[in-house]
């Protein structure tokens, strides 16, 4: 499941990127910036709509998943598109 749903986020951001050119000139910037939105909806609007039990956020905690939803998700997904839509071009 949680691979379905990285997917979809990689194709919004890869649909977003075809319309908005600073995706793909900037990608550490604007995948760093993606990460965190992905990170703050998928906390505050996906995960509570699942059974899944919230554990207490202690600031550790934050500061993993933070860095695990910027330097290992959106980032990557921001090269990745960058090298993709550069290609097509």
């Amino acid at each position: 499941m949680h691979l379905a749903v990285s997917l979809v986020w990689a194709s919004i951001y890869v649909l977003a990127s075809r319309r908005i050119p600073d995706l793909v000139r900037h990608p550490v910037v604007c995948g760093t910036i993606f990460g965190v939105v992905v990170m703050a909806v998928m906390r505050v609007d996906v995960v509570p709509l699942g059974a899944a039990a919230q554990p207490l956020l202690r600031p550790v905690t934050l500061l993993i998943q933070l860095v695990a939803h910027t330097a290992f998700f959106g980032i990557p997904v921001a090269l990745v598109a960058r090298r993709v839509l550069r290609a097509r071009a």
